[in-house]
This record gives structure tokens, sequence and C-alpha cells, in this order.
């Protein structure tokens, strides 16, 4: 049986491979991040974008973090502050669709589809 969080990643990874990003992923979710994405920014070869991503899934309508989520989330928080390197959530919700959010904009609440 695959993991939902697996499957998730793994969607997740190809939409930005599709948006021009070469993307990583840290199988095993080891640390606070899933996805190590970069892409050259306009032609530049000297000029990147970077992200990281960490991806969650459920089959709810609301996502609850977990202590392990709110963690993710704080540590997301802090490489983004200390390297300004641009940090995302992003939550599968399960035959609806994806909800993608910079950590700076969300506190650790539980969050609905809409």
């Amino acid at each position: 049986m695959v993991k939902l969080g697996y499957e998730a990643e793994r969607e997740r990874q190809l939409q930005l491979q599709a948006d021009g990003f070469h993307v990583v992923r840290c199988s095993g979710s080891i640390g606070a991040l899933d996805l190590v994405c970069i892409r050259c920014k306009d032609d530049i070869w000297d000029v990147y974008d970077v992200m990281y991503e960490q991806v969650k899934s459920t089959k709810d309508k609301t996502f609850y973090f977990d202590e392990q989520s709110k963690w993710e989330l704080e540590r997301l928080k802090e490489i983004e502050n200390k390297f300004r390197i641009p940090c995302f959530f992003s939550i599968k919700f399960k035959r609806k669709g994806w909800r993608v959010f910079n950590v700076k904009d969300i506190e650790g609440k539980p969050i609905k589809f809409k």
C-alpha cells in the first residue's frame, strides 16, 4: 500500500516540475522539508528561484496541525527568516485539491479547504 503522504509529495513534485522547477524529494520527511525546488530565473544562468516545501495530505475537509506539523512549520519559519529562502506549506485535500501557503501566512491553526 502506498502512503497518502508519498502520493501527495510525488503529485506536488510533478506539479512543480511542470512549472519549470528542478525538484528534489527529501524522502522520509527527514527534518522540516519534503521538497527542495530550484529553477533558473528569467533565463539568467546565475540567478535562481529557490524554495522549500512541506507537503501534507488529509482525507478530511480540514487539516489539523499535530505536534510534528507545528514543529515543521516553526522550523520552516526559522529557515525563511534566517536564510531568506521562501518556504511553503502545501496541503492536499483528497478529492478536493491543493492549498499552498507561505509559512509566514499561517499560524498552526486548523485550515479548511474552502
